[in-house]
C-alpha cells in the first residue's frame, strides 16, 4: 500500500514538471530539417544574382524532428506527439574568404530586419505549438512555411543570437558560392557544413539554462574561432548544407541541423529520485 502511494505521488510530480508537451533533458540534443533562401543585399533573389556575397542574407525555416538526452537512451518524436518545435532564422554574411579551388568560408551576423522583430543580436526564433502543422517537405511558399513555423504566435518560445560573448559565432564552409548550383543539386548531396554557438536573447521556455561547451574538435579544426572559454550560455550546433533540387516553394537549399542545450535539473526530478530511493529503502526493509 505504501509503495503504491509512493508511485502515485511520483507520477503526479512527473506530470507537473513541464508546461509544454515535450520534456527537456539536462542536456538536450535536437535534430531538424531546414529550408533556406538567398536574399541579396538589394532585396532581390537568386534569379537576379545567385552569388552569396558579403551583405547578402540567408533566411529560412526549420522544424525539429526529435529531442534526445546526452547518450540517446531517451528520446521524443515531435511528429508522434503532434507537436511542433520550429523556427525561423535570418542572418547576414559579414565575411567571405576562399575560392572555387579551395572552397568558401563564411561568417554570419544578425540582420537589422530580424533584430527589429526579435531583439538586438537575434538570429533564430523558435516556436512550440500543439498541434503541429509545419512540414518542410510540403509547405507551399515562403509565406506558408513561415506562417506555419510561427503559427501566428507573437512571442517566440526561445530566441538565440549574438549577445557579446567572444565564443558566439555562426560560420560555414561550402564547395560553391553560387546558390544556383546548390539549388540544382540533389537533396541527398552535401555541399558543405556549418557551425554555430549562440547565446540566449529571449527565454520563454520556463527553463533555466547552463553553459554548453563547444565541441573541442570544432575549435581545434578552426571551424569556429572559440575566442573565449569555449562555452556559450545558449546553444551549440552544426549541420550539412544540401541541394535544393525539386524545391518549388521559394527556397533554394536544404540543410539539416543538430543543436545542443543544457538546462538546470528540475527540482521535481530531484524529488522523484528521493521518492525512488524511499520506495527502494521501504521494499528492502520489508523483505528483511
Amino acid at each position: 500500500m505504501k509503495i503504491t502511494k509512493v508511485l502515485t505521488i511520483a507520477s503526479l510530480l512527473a506530470a507537473s514538471t513541464s508546461s509544454q508537451a515535450f520534456t527537456w533533458y539536462e542536456q538536450s540534443f535536437f535534430q531538424d530539417q531546414d529550408l533556406e533562401r538567398l536574399i541579396n543585399s538589394d532585396g532581390s533573389d537568386i534569379n537576379t544574382n545567385s552569388t552569396l556575397d558579403v551583405g547578402d542574407r540567408l533566411s529560412g525555416v526549420l522544424s525539429f524532428d526529435t529531442i534526445s538526452n546526452y547518450n540517446n537512451t531517451l528520446s521524443q518524436n515531435f511528429t508522434a506527439m503532434n507537436e511542433d518545435f520550429t523556427g525561423i532564422f535570418d542572418v547576414e554574411v559579414i565575411s567571405k574568404t576562399g575560392s572555387l579551388a579551395t572552397g568558401f568560408t563564411y561568417e554570419f551576423g544578425a540582420t537589422a530586419t530580424f533584430e527589429a522583430t526579435y531583439g538586438a543580436g537575434a538570429a533564430i526564433a523558435f516556436f512550440n505549438q500543439t498541434p503541429g502543422n509545419l512540414n518542410v517537405q510540403t509547405c507551399s511558399s515562403v509565406a506558408d512555411c513561415e506562417s506555419k513555423a510561427t503559427d501566428g504566435v507573437p512571442n517566440p518560445y526561445l530566441v538565440l543570437g549574438f549577445t557579446g560573448d567572444a565564443d558566439e559565432q555562426w560560420a560555414s564552409r561550402s564547395d560553391t558560392d553560387d546558390l544556383a548550383v546548390v539549388k540544382a543539386t540533389q537533396a541527398q548531396t552535401a555541399l558543405g557544413n556549418f557551425y554555430m554557438a549562440l547565446g540566449i536573447i529571449t527565454n520563454n521556455t520556463g527553463k533555466t539554462f547552463l553553459e554548453t561547451a563547444i565541441d573541442p574538435t570544432v575549435c581545434s579544426l578552426g571551424r569556429l574561432d572559440c575566442a573565449g572559454d569555449g562555452k556559450v550560455l545558449g546553444a551549440t550546433g552544426s549541420g550539412n548544407i544540401k541541394g535544393g533540387a525539386g524545391l518549388v516553394n521559394g527556397y533554394d537549399a536544404r540543410s539539416n541541423f543538430d543543436m545542443t542545450m543544457t538546462t538546470v535539473p528540475e527540482p521535481a526530478s530531484i524529488a522523484l529520485l528521493g521518492m525512488g530511493l524511499l520506495g527502494f529503502g521501504f521494499s528492502r526493509k520489508k523483505s528483511k
